[in-house]
This record gives C-alpha cells, sequence and structure tokens, in this order.
C-alpha cells in the first residue's frame, strides 16, 4: 500500500482489494478500520474528520469480504453502525445496517451479544423501534455469560450496557401512540352545551331586617364619644 492512500472511496477499494486478498488479511484491515471509525466517533464535530467515513467503512468491508467471521462478525457489527446511526436524510442507510446486524446475529448464533447491544442502540434507536430496542436487550440480560470464553468479557459488557440502555428507554425511544393513554374527552361546544339541563336557581339572599330592634335586645354599638 503506498505511504499516502487515494483520497476517492472507489479508488482506495480497488486498492485494497488488489493488496489484500487472503483471509489472514481480514484481522489488520478490521483493525484498521475499526481504529479510524473509532476516532470519527469521538470528532464528530470536526467535519474533516467524518469525512474520512467513507474511507473507514471501506477498509472493513474488505475484511468482512475475506472473513465475514472475524471476531465474533465484528465487520457486520461495524457496518452495521456505519449505516444505521444516521437517518436517509442524512445519508444513513438503517435497512442496509439491518441486514448487517441481522447477519452477525446468524454467524454468531445470538451469543455474542453485544451484536444486540450494538444493534439495540443504533438501528433500533435510529428508527424509533421500541419493541425491537427491549426485545434485543432483554435478550442480552436473559442470556448466560460464558465462563472461561473469550465471550466472557465482551458478553459482561453487553450486559451492563444493556441494563443501562434499557433504563433510558423513555428518552431514547418514544412510545407509540397506541401505547399512550387515552386523552380526555373535549369540553361540549356551544351547540351541545345548549341541550344541558338549566342550572338550578341561585337560593333567594337573606332580607335585611325591617323592625327596630325589639326591648331588652341589644342595639347597635356606638363609639363613645
Amino acid at each position: 500500500v503506498p505511504a499516502e492512500a487515494p483520497r476517492d472511496p472507489d479508488e482506495l477499494r480497488a486498492l485494497v482489494r488488489d493488496a489484500f486478498d487472503a483471509p489472514e488479511h481480514a484481522s489488520a484491515l478490521f483493525w484498521t478500520g475499526n481504529a479510524w471509525g473509532l476516532a470519527i466517533n469521538l470528532s464528530r464535530d470536526e467535519p474533516a474528520l467524518l469525512a474520512d467515513l467513507p474511507f473507514a467503512r471501506v477498509l472493513v468491508e474488505r475484511a468482512v469480504e475475506l472473513d465475514e467471521r472475524y471476531y465474533n462478525a465484528s465487520g457486520h457489527v461495524f457496518l452495521g453502525v456505519a449505516h444505521a446511526s444516521l437517518g436517509q436524510s442524512m445519508g444513513g442507510q438503517p435497512e442496509t445496517g439491518r441486514a448487517h446486524f441481522e447477519k452477525a446475529l446468524a454467524l454468531t448464533e445470538r451469543r455474542a451479544t453485544l451484536v444486540h447491544v450494538n444493534y439495540a442502540e443504533s438501528y433500533a434507536v435510529q428508527t424509533q423501534n421500541r419493541d425491537l430496542f427491549t426485545s434485543l436487550l432483554e435478550e442480552v440480560l436473559a442470556a448466560p455469560i460464558p465462563e472461561g470464553s473469550a465471550l466472557t468479557l465482551p458478553n459482561t459488557i453487553a450486559r451492563r450496557r444493556a441494563q443501562r440502555l434499557l433504563a433510558q428507554v423513555d428518552s431514547l425511544v418514544l412510545q407509540s401512540l397506541d401505547d399512550l393513554p387515552a386523552a380526555p374527552p373535549d369540553p361540549p361546544t356551544p351547540e351541545e352545551d345548549s341541550d344541558l339541563p338549566d342550572a338550578p336557581p341561585d337560593p333567594p339572599e337573606a332580607s335585611e331586617p325591617t323592625s327596630a330592634p325589639q326591648a331588652g335586645a341589644p342595639g347597635p354599638a356606638t363609639v363613645a364619644e
């Protein structure tokens, strides 16, 4: 690979296809593209670095072509996040991302639960799919963590992330209108109000006494001069 890579994704794609053609090359391509993607994710306020995302994606795409099972199908997970984290209006392709996540679940037989967490956090949040969000994360919590396995640490991390995300579900994914409580009825219109029975009349006010105080009864108080 030349010291200065082409500044066009299609040129880079042709270059890496010629230079990397064996399954053992998948690891170098994946980790380089993944590190590039992480740098972009941490620097979203730098447009110049954001523009590099297609190049990072080219490297991971080639890694997937060479060995899609590498490191628990992490190439598919990377591409799922890259496509699904943005809406279509921003250049994202959520359904393409979903296809990558589904492929990763199949390749790992749903045992690598970081796949579920990334699927929920990117695609389900982007598409506001509450049912998918909760079902994926509840599956993570229900899955046993294997002991003495390469999945012990990542699945432990996945469980903690799933707990945190489920606690934030109401701020991340809006409820559907069908799940919201019914609105109170509208007040009656003037026409409907005319059909209501008349209100009872106000009670009569107490009348002022007209007779003078009787003998022996206390009169009005006076102020001594």
